[in-house]
């Protein structure tokens, strides 16, 4: 049952993606210079590539060093003062 609705989920939301990728590939056409781009956009050009099947590539999880070296770039950068000894 759950994998049902899941699955439902999954279609309502690729129809939602293709009602605004037609009107977004409608826009551009409009807009289209043909000397520029000679090929017309097509609605799988304005299409999220997850909506294809495959999911978007995992974040990178930062480290606590990375966030470290922001914190203090972004620091240094308003003026802040470091008090570590």
């Amino acid at each position: 049952m759950l994998d049902q609705l899941d699955d439902q989920e999954q279609i309502e939301r690729k129809q939602k993606w293709e009602h605004t990728a037609t009107i977004c590939s409608l826009l551009a056409e409009i807009n289209r210079d043909p000397t520029k781009k000679k090929d017309p956009f097509t609605i799988a050009d304005f299409m999220p590539k997850f909506m294809d099947g495959n999911q978007p590539p995992p974040k990178k999880v930062q480290t606590w060093q990375e966030q470290k070296t922001i914190i203090e770039i972004l620091n240094a950068a308003f003026g802040g003062e470091d008090t570590r000894g």
